[in-house]
């Protein structure tokens, strides 16, 4: 009688095994961030609302090399206005992978598609390893311009430490304006990605400067 018990229970049980489903669910944006950072491709989003007296924003890219300006790239025309006039409240910078470990692609947000190689000389160890490498770090968004220009992500190359024997990028995971973070010191080369914001002049509010005396309005 307990073997019968005991069979039946198992049958239960195999039973209640088979009974269950797995079930389809929707694929959610993670899911696609995920798989195309892992392809190499990297996208970041900054949110430009709060400038409400902005007429438009121009791409630029600044080259340095052992901390020394090497170039100034103006990516296209103004942007940040659609046709109908309507503000756009957000500017995307995305990094495509490198390509035969020499360059990537940097994309702005904008329908025509606007995007500019950069390539990096490649870092030499005392062996003869070249290495191309390049990571991105965001910039803290501290309303704060370096040299005419809110600066948004740095593109730095790595660089070969001699104690480990290895190339590497670590360090900080945001810059600031300054400039003055710890792996500054050893990146060899770099692009800081930004942009040149134009502000629209705003009439002024004659009737209220003259009931006002000094008060000015822009």
């Amino acid at each position: 009688m307990k073997r019968i018990l005991l069979s039946i229970a198992l049958m239960l049980g195999i039973t209640d095994v088979w009974g269950q489903e797995i079930k389809t669910q929707q694929v959610v944006a993670d899911d696609y961030i995920r798989l195309f950072e892992e392809m190499g491709y990297k996208v970041y989003s900054f949110d430009i609302s709060e400038f409400e007296d902005v007429r438009s924003y121009q791409p630029i890219i600044k080259h340095y090399k052992q901390g020394d300006k090497e170039g100034e790239y103006i990516l296209g025309g103004e942007f940040g206005w659609s046709v109908s006039g309507e503000h756009k409240n957000n500017v995307k910078v995305t990094f495509s992978p490198e390509e035969k470990g020499k360059k990537v692609g940097v994309y702005f947000d904008d329908n025509s598609g606007l995007s500019f190689p950069i390539t990096f000389e490649g870092q030499t160890s005392p062996n003869g390893e070249v290495n191309y490498s390049c990571e991105p770090r965001p910039f803290k968004l501290e309303g704060k311009m370096i040299d005419g220009f809110y600066p948004l992500v740095l593109l730095g190359s790595y660089w070969y430490d001699a104690d480990s024997k290895v190339f590497r990028f670590c360090g900080s995971t945001e810059m600031t304006s300054e400039l003055k973070e710890d792996i500054m010191k050893r990146i060899p080369e770099y692009y800081i990605i930004g942009v040149k914001i134009e502000r629209r002049v705003l009439e002024r509010n004659d009737k209220l400067f003259n009931e006002c005396g000094n008060l000015q309005v822009f």
